[in-house]
């Protein structure tokens, strides 16, 4: 069975040089920079699964911005090419979560993956349906279109939410645990990714454990990710019980991987560089550390400050070195970074982000439309009505 590209999945971005370089959002994650030995390891992880019928456990941790996501990310190109499936689900801290969610998440992602595949049909869907077995509809709720690999059973499916169904957790473990199993297959490898495991919920910690411990799992692999300056809000026991096959620590990159970084996303849209790259790159390095996201956010900084300039004549970079040096500080965290560049935006901009925001990490342009739509016939909005022609 092939696997379809999961294009809510996908995370990559692919820079275009189109007719105005000093316009484009030029320092969007892309490329990977100093983590080919831990991108390796992954692959080599993956690999066992697909050779060796196994079920591996990875823990992949580090500090805000050290780019754990992209990483894991940069795996799934390899494992769509190579005919697996790849499916994410993630944890929000301060938001009231249905219990689960990540994983249910995850669940539904690959529910849509096999449905899209290249090969499925009702052989494929009546495997799938007598592995789940009499379980399968404990999960109709939580998980999208696995109704249709249910059958008959779909019947038996109650209708609450699944934080207000009743039934007993065992068996609940039990239906998740032969989901998994029935979407694997020896051609068809699995890797599903949990994001920031550390603001999961009691449940869902629970359910993870036993998965861990499932022996009859095999061409699985579960990668879990956390922040290394959260870790105690994870319980020790579960660090014991993962007994992970692959531990990632990330750190920060040193300077050869900075100036890699910073050479390549200046160089591709320009004939030149008219200034001295190397030395912003040591001073760009030492103010954020090394840390990848700073990099990339200290980089939009100067670029909106005009001391990183796109000169249309000569085609070329230029910057005021001497300025950056002198005055240039990033903020001391993600989140004041990502604010300042969210008070940067259109006010307009600004309205309909804080919609997306009520919805969550995942959302659609019709959604955020009719959302809109609703708040300007009511009349509600204090400072006029939302423009929609920004949609």
């Amino acid at each position: 069975m092939q696997s379809a590209t999961n294009t809510r999945c996908t995370n990559s971005t692919v820079m275009s040089c189109v007719s105005n370089p000093d316009s484009l959002e030029i320092f969007q994650p892309a490329p990977l920079f100093g983590r080919d030995n831990e991108l390796l390891e992954l692959k080599d992880s993956y690999q066992r699964i697909k050779d060796g019928n196994s079920f591996e456990k990875v823990m992949v941790h580090g500090n805000s911005g050290t780019g754990k996501t992209s990483l894991v990310l940069a795996l799934q190109e390899s494992v769509l090419l190579d005919g697996g499936l790849f499916c994410s689900g993630k944890y929000f801290q301060n938001t009231k979560q249905e219990p689960y969610s990540a994983i249910m998440t995850a669940f539904s992602d690959l529910c849509d993956l096999v449905l899209q595949s290249d090969g499925f049909d009702e052989v494929q869907r009546a495997r799938i349906e007598k592995s789940l077995g009499s379980d399968g509809v404990l999960l109709v709720n939580a998980v999208s279109n696995i109704s249709t690999f249910l059958g008959d059973r779909i019947q038996d499916a109650c209708c609450s939410s699944l934080s207000q169904q009743s039934f007993p957790l065992a068996r609940f473990k039990v239906a998740c645990k032969r989901f998994i199993r029935a979407m694997v297959s020896d051609d068809c490898p699995v890797v599903l990714f949990i994001d920031d495991i550390q603001w999961m919920d009691n449940g869902s910690r629970q359910l993870l454990e036993a998965i861990l411990q499932d022996e009859q799992i095999t061409n699985f692999m579960l990668i879990m990710a956390y922040r290394e300056e959260e870790s105690s809000l994870i319980k020790d026991d579960f660090f014991t019980l993962a007994k992970a096959d692959v531990d990632l620590k990330l750190g920060n990159i040193d300077l050869q991987s900075v100036q890699e970084m910073i050479s390549e996303r200046l160089e591709d849209v320009s004939n030149g560089i008219l200034f001295d790259v190397d030395e912003l790159c040591r001073i760009i390095s030492h103010k954020t550390n090394g840390n990848p996201l700073h990099i990339l956010k200290f980089l939009e900084m100067i670029k909106e400050d005009g001391l990183l300039t796109f000169d249309d004549d000569s085609w070329s970079w230029t910057c005021d070195l001497d300025e950056i040096q002198k005055n240039t500080m990033i903020p001391d965290s993600v989140a004041e970074i990502i604010s300042k560049k969210i008070e940067r935006l259109d006010k307009h901009l600004q309205d309909f982000l804080k919609l997306a925001s009520l919805i969550g990490y995942r959302f659609t342009h019709e959604m955020i439309f009719d959302i809109a739509t609703e708040i300007n016939g009511k009349g509600s909005k204090k400072d006029g009505p939302l423009n929609l022609d920004m949609l």
